[in-house]
């Protein structure tokens, strides 16, 4: 019985219950269709690599936060959690995340720190929260932690959207392509999140201050809309881009 309850204990659920003000019992995130089609495409990106790398790829995700890219790559893509890295300064981010991902090398160090050769790394909006005259020896780190030849994928938010406090910058499709052709090669990019009045629609409808709706069909409709990649920013709040390592 208590190994029962020990496995429940995975998420902290007691938690979940909003009994201060208006009565919720369940919680609903507004960005949570966004970040579920930028899993999506990140994901079929770096299964192609893993099958063209075979038994030897592995994967390091930069800024990994809470572990929930990892998590979901063994989930939904059955990736070896043996071949994932993820490294985080935040502390309380990382102790997240090996709770989440017990199985995985996790690290609260510099990426520099990590004395391996990834088949391919991950930026998952990431950029935005470094200082722009910092951004070149970040990438350069990055880089460095990739075999030859290996791919680098990113995903930032566009200035289609507003800035917050919390980041530094937003990006066009020419910004995010001059940080990245100084150290890669074939650099492609493509906006995603284009939403349009039915997905506004569907999200608010999610999350309101009278009610949650909470159905598979209508999250299903707004994640394929949002994870349509396009070839102009317009009306995109998000970019995708991919890179390789320059040899």
């Amino acid at each position: 019985m208590q190994e029962i309850q020990a496995a429940q204990y995975r998420f902290p659920y007691h938690y979940i219950p909003a009994t201060d003000g208006r009565l919720f019992l369940s919680k609903a995130w507004a960005f949570a269709p966004s970040y579920v089609a930028a899993l999506r495409i990140v994901g079929k990106e770096l299964k192609q690599v893993e099958d063209s790398e075979g038994s030897g790829f592995k994967h390091i995700d930069v800024g990994c936060g809470d572990g929930a890219l990892l998590y979901f790559l063994v989930r939904s893509f059955g990736f070896d959690p043996k071949k994932l890295t993820g490294v985080d300064f935040d502390t309380a981010a990382i102790a997240w995340a090996r709770l989440f991902n017990p199985s995985m090398m996790l690290s609260s160090n510099g990426v520099e720190a990590i004395d391996e050769a990834f088949s391919s790394a991950t930026l998952i909006e990431v950029l935005e929260h470094i200082p722009p005259p910092d951004i070149p020896e970040f990438l350069s780190s990055v880089a460095s932690r990739l075999k030859p030849g290996g791919k680098l994928v990113v995903t930032v938010p566009s200035v289609e959207k507003p800035v917050p406090k919390k980041h530094f910058q937003h990006f066009t499709f020419k910004t995010l392509r001059d940080l990245l052709t100084d150290r890669f090669d074939d650099v492609k990019i493509s906006g995603f999140e284009r939403t349009d009045r039915i997905c506004r629609v569907i999200n608010w409808a999610r999350s309101n201050r009278w009610f949650n709706l909470d159905m598979p069909c209508l999250n299903q409709h707004a994640v394929q809309k949002l994870s349509r990649l396009h070839q102009s920013q317009a009306k995109c709040g998000r970019l995708f881009a991919t890179c390789i390592k320059r040899e």
